[in-house]
Formats: C-alpha cells, structure tokens, sequence
C-alpha cells in the first residue's frame, strides 16, 4: 500500500513534469475527465495519502492510491 511519503514523493515529481502544463488528453476509469482538456495545471500537492491536482478553471482532482494505484507518463498520442 502507497504510504503518505510515497504520495509525497509523487507529488513532487509530477510537480517536476506536470505543473503549468496544459492537459492535452485525460481519460479516467471513474469519471469523465473531458472537463480538464485545455486547462492549466497550476497546483499539485499531497496531504497525507491524498493527491491533490488543481487546474487553473478551479477544479480540484483529488487522488487516493489505494493499495496499489500508482501513475503513468505517455508521450502525446502514446498508447
């Protein structure tokens, strides 16, 4: 299971790779994620096991690794 230094250390490496970048494609197996595309990744931080990811249109994603969840990086159009 992802513990709290786990999600911390994620967070700052997506901060290293994601943060000001606009989100070009999003897919989620939970939710429609069409409402990110085009915006502006302006915050990414962690609070204990959660991940936070706002965007400059006010929405707040919020990540919860659960027991084995983790994040990947594609280049554009990369399956």
């Amino acid at each position: 299971m992802p513990e709290g230094d786990t999600v911390h250390t994620l967070a700052a490496l997506l901060r290293g790779n994601l943060l000001g970048r606009v989100v070009l494609e999003a897919r989620g197996r939970r939710l429609d994620c069409g409402s990110l595309v085009g915006h502006r990744i302006t915050v990414i931080d962690s609070h204990g096991k959660h991940l936070y990811l706002v965007f400059d249109h006010g929405v707040c994603l919020r990540n919860h690794l659960g027991l084995c969840g983790s994040w990947h990086r594609y280049r554009p159009r990369e399956a």
